[in-house]
């Protein structure tokens, strides 16, 4: 979670988040049922929601990574407008020491800490002690990063999308990615542990949720989970390829594979150039 405390809070208020919300699409009656749960599902503007579950997921992936490149572009634009190495470690100092690289990148987090300074100087309220907001980074950073600003909303919504009817186990583990997702996308990048881990799991359900969830429910043993329902776990054993010669099942493991030798070449070059 790193060194600032605003990590740890934004970690649990998220999750929350989901988890309350993502009981829009839990086939719950006495949830569905409640009065102003229908009015928001019979609202027109949630079609949105109509797409299937891996759609979100693929949507989701894409938005992050497009995202996250982004970010990298704009890091290097900042280290040629200064004349510096790529593997320079860029620090801003007013008002406080920030810093910011590509393998742990803060262009985002600045224009999120920026509004969060902002709302709270207008509340006569101080930023948190521990709290590291990336403002005093804002000033050298292009304004295209602002983009942030739509891209976290369109994503919250699109993962949540991505958990309706899902069984609990693979509903969980997106939760979660989605959760350290959201925050590794502004506050770290494509080369930190949240965002990494978060494209991990969305791609182990959309490559592996089916037989992630008949596994783990035959392990635990308990299938009540799927409200006792036989018929419905031999469904799921029906619709998955047990056997693991399908190359898209590595994928995830691939993909996490190869951030992880990014991060390695990337460490080694900074241990490198660090001196230029």
């Amino acid at each position: 979670m790193g060194s600032s405390k605003g990590k740890d809070i934004l970690f649990f208020l998220i999750l929350g988040i989901f988890l309350i919300f993502s009981q829009l699409f839990e086939y719950n009656g006495n949830f569905r049922e409640n009065k102003y749960i229908k009015k928001i599902i019979a609202n027109k503007s949630l079609s949105i929601f109509k797409l299937e579950n891996n759609t979100y997921i693929k949507f989701s992936i894409f938005l992050v990574l497009v995202t996250a490149i982004l970010g990298l572009i704009m890091e290097l634009i900042i280290r040629s407008q200064m004349g510096i190495s790529p593997f320079t470690i860029f620090v801003a100092m007013d008002p406080t020491p920030t810093t910011t690289s590509i393998l742990h990148s803060h262009i985002y987090k600045s224009v999120i800490g920026g509004i969060i300074g902002f709302i709270l100087s207008n509340l006569s309220l101080g930023v948190p002690i521990g709290v590291n907001t990336g403002d005093s980074l804002y000033q050298y950073v292009p304004k295209l990063a602002n983009i942030i600003i739509i891209v976290l909303p369109i994503l919250f919504l699109s993962q949540l999308s991505s958990m309706k009817n899902r069984l609990a186990p693979s509903r969980l583990i997106l939760i979660f990615a989605s959760t350290i997702g959201l925050i590794g996308i502004f506050d770290g990048g494509l080369f930190s542990v949240p965002c990494a881990g978060a494209i991990y799991g969305m791609l182990l359900i959309y490559f592996d949720g089916n037989a992630f969830d008949y596994y783990t429910i035959r392990l635990s043993n308990k299938l009540h989970i799927t409200n006792n329902d036989e018929e419905y776990m031999e469904k799921i054993r029906n619709k998955v390829n047990f056997s693991y010669k399908s190359f898209k099942r590595y994928i995830p493991h691939i993909f996490f594979s190869f951030n992880y030798i990014n991060s390695y070449i990337y460490f080694n070059n900074w241990n490198k150039y660090r001196k230029l």
